[in-house]
C-alpha cells in the first residue's frame, strides 16, 4: 500500500523542515499521533529513534522507528521496525517560490496479522488522514 500527497506551504524550506523532523511535534499536526519522543539524542541522523504512540480506530498503538535516510532540508526518511505495519515514510522538502516549501509525504507500508485483511479500509484512512494533516500543518506553520 502506497500513499503520496503533497502540499505547498508559504514558510521556507529549513522552518518546515526543522519543524517537521521534530518527531516530538507530531501530535500538533498529525492526526493519528497521540504521544511521540525521541529515544536517541540530538541531532537528528540516520540511525535515530522515535516511539511514538497512536490512535489507530480507536485502538492504542505503539510503534518505534528508525531513520534511514537524511538530507538536511531535503529528505527525511523512516521506517517501522516495531509495531502492527512494517512501513517506510519520506518526507521530502523543495523550494516552491520564493520562501516557501513543497512537502511531499509518501507512506508505503505492509499490514501484517489480523490488520492484513483491513488493508482497503485502512488505505481509505490513510489517504484521508495524511491530506488532513497536510491542512493542519499548514495551518499550524502559516
Amino acid at each position: 500500500m502506497k500513499i503520496k500527497h503533497c502540499m505547498i506551504i508559504d514558510r521556507p524550506v529549513p522552518e518546515v523542515f526543522a519543524y517537521v523532523t521534530d518527531f516530538s511535534r507530531d501530535p500538533e499536526w498529525t492526526t493519528v499521533v497521540v504521544e511521540s519522543k525521541m529515544l536517541s539524542e540530538p541531532p537528528l541522523k540516520v540511525g535515530s529513534k522515535n516511539q511514538a504512540v497512536l490512535n489507530f480506530f480507536g485502538k492504542k498503538i505503539q510503534t518505534t522507528s528508525e531513520v534511514i535516510e537524511y538530507e538536511l532540508d531535503r529528505k527525511v526518511v523512516s521506517k517501522s521496525t516495531s509495531g502492527t505495519s512494517n512501513g517506510v515514510i519520506t518526507y521530502l522538502f523543495a523550494e516552491s517560490g520564493e520562501g516557501k516549501t513543497m512537502f511531499t509525504v509518501e507512506n508505503e507500508s505492509q499490514l501484517g496479522g489480523a490488520m492484513k485483511l483491513l488493508q482497503p479500509l485502512v488505505s481509505w484512512f490513510l489517504k484521508n488522514s495524511v491530506k488532513r494533516d497536510l491542512a493542519n500543518l499548514k495551518t499550524k506553520l502559516e
